[in-house]
């Protein structure tokens, strides 16, 4: 069915597939004079038309996908369509109808271009293809621009052609958002990173277009599924079909709102690995990662029986390329602190430990760097609050966390991935807790004594401010600081997201 079909996210457009509710645009941008002198059937169409060809043969129709396209703004861009012979085919045509009133601002390349990458990623295609009519100058110069070439000609009509076959793709399936923060969509990032590196860029999908920007960031090609990020089953009828035409090569899927069905589904289709935290199930995967400071400590032997493969501990902590090799680090003194609360702050942590911490005279002269992750609610409100404070210093859109890390000697984090980097850093932390997935990691690294645990602020955060200025007043002294980074870098070391990317790679090869 072609209402099966996902959205694409691209720098400044969104493609949903047609609805009936876009008819009217449809048709009047159909009915251009302009515009469909070129077609093979130069004529006007009237809406009756286009809603029976759009209900009796383009939902029925397997080979063909529509998209309207949106602005960031809500403007209708235009229709973008490809279609191909049959499920087989490894070559598909394109066109488009762009709106009169956005031409010439690069939006029909922008949005072809996302076209051409789904070509290749999500239906298999060696080839696009382009009929245009030979005295159509604009559009002939438009393919020209994308690389395509006159490969035939008939009946007054040049077909254009472009190479786009890519290997098979890697699918990851992630979200990020202010309910969740961004902490699953940030590791599984470092792994497309090095995933690219190795030539394989991957395909994210997503469960609505939250985090689409973001990956957008990272050059990587985004869907969304369309579907609520926590029921994750509901997109199993799109998934499924994005699974057979696309046939990649693994599907790494990091969600705790998977299930067994849901997971039974995919692995059905395609090796699947699955980024595991919580130990709360026994899933159908071909692979399963936990890189948790406490991984290697569970009993996945049930995963053994099957032939999964495992990657359990620190060595596979999936951190950015900015994370390897870095240098032992030098005590100069506590001058800078560093403050991190993820990709949210719920409970307001950062605002709430900067009044607390600027009241005590022995913290206050200090410096501190507060990241505000991309989805914190409170940003506009700490600029103001803070903007008469020198010491003071605000972050958010972090691209070299790595650097500020360094750059500080000491930390105070919220548990999570953040930990394995400020490790990889080796900088001395305090953590804190503010979500159950984060209890068992902050545990660990407590009895180990590498991080020592200020509690869980949901509880009593007052109480965590306690134990944070106790431990900083312990972790001023030489002895105790160069003992505590000399253990942290000993735990990670910054390479296992090229490990993990390896690892995908070996599986769905094994597997495929």
């Amino acid at each position: 069915m072609a209402d099966l079909i996902p959205s694409i996210v691209t720098r400044r457009l969104t493609l949903r597939n047609i609805t009936e509710e876009d008819g009217p645009s449809i048709v009047a941008w159909r009915s251009d004079p302009a515009v469909y002198r070129y077609f093979l059937d130069p004529r006007p169409i009237d809406l009756a038309g286009h809603l029976a060809w759009f209900r009796f043969s383009y939902l029925k129709n397997e080979d063909r996908c529509d998209w309207m396209a949106w602005t960031r703004d809500g403007l209708p861009a235009g229709v973008f369509g490809i279609r191909r012979e049959n499920p087989a085919s490894t070559e598909a045509e394109i066109s488009y109808i762009l709106a009169p009133s956005l031409r010439g601002q690069g939006f029909a390349s922008e949005a072809i271009q996302a076209l051409l990458t789904y070509l290749s990623l999500c239906w298999g295609c060696q080839t696009a293809a382009a009929e245009i009519h030979r005295d159509n100058a604009a559009s002939i110069a438009f393919a020209r621009r994308q690389n395509m070439e006159p490969a035939s000609a008939r009946d007054g009509f040049v077909t254009y052609r472009k190479a786009i076959g890519q290997p098979s793709p890697v699918y990851i399936r992630a979200d990020g958002n202010q309910r969740i923060g961004a902490g699953h969509l940030m590791r599984c990032l470092s792994i497309a990173d090095r995933l690219r590196d190795l030539g394989r860029p991957p395909v994210f999908l997503t469960g609505d277009t939250a985090a689409s920007g973001l990956i957008q960031e990272h050059g990587f090609f985004a869907l969304s599924m369309d579907t609520p990020y926590d029921q994750m089953e509901q997109e199993l009828p799109v998934l499924e079909k994005v699974l057979r035409n696309g046939r990649p090569q693994v599907f790494l899927a990091d969600s705790y709102f998977v299930t067994k069905a849901y997971l039974q589904a995919v692995h059905a289709l395609v090796p699947t690995v699955y980024m595991d935290d919580l130990d709360q199930a026994v899933y159908p995967v071909d692979g399963l990662i936990n890189y948790n400071i406490y991984g290697g400590l569970l009993d996945y032997s049930d995963y053994e029986k099957t032939g999964a493969r495992l990657l359990l501990g620190p060595a596979y902590a999936p951190l950015r390329a900015e994370f390897s090799d870095i240098r032992p680090r030098v005590f100069s003194g506590i001058r800078r602190v560093l403050v991190t609360s993820g990709g949210t702050d719920p409970m307001d942590f950062i605002g709430r430990f900067l009044a607390e911490i600027l009241g005590k005279e022995a913290f206050r002269d200090l410096e501190y760097y507060c990241v505000l992750g991309r989805f914190n609610q409170n940003a506009d409100r700490l600029r103001d609050q803070f903007r008469n404070e020198p010491g003071i210093h605000l972050l958010q859109n972090v691209t070299n966390m790595s650097d500020y890390m360094k750059k500080c000697d000491l930390a105070i984090s919220a548990g999570g991935s953040t930990l394995y980097e400020l490790c990889a850093c080796g900088t001395p932390t305090i953590q804190y807790t503010l979500a159950d997935n984060q209890l068992g990691a902050a545990r660990a690294f407590s009895e180990q004594g590498l991080i020592p645990w200020a509690g869980d602020i949901r509880t009593d955060m007052e109480e965590s401010f306690r134990v944070i200025e106790r431990e900083m007043e312990r972790l001023s002294a030489p002895g105790e600081w160069e003992a505590r980074t000399a253990a942290l870098q000993r735990v990670v070391d910054g390479r296992g997201a090229g490990r993990i990317a390896r690892a995908l790679l070996e599986i769905g090869g094994q597997k495929g």
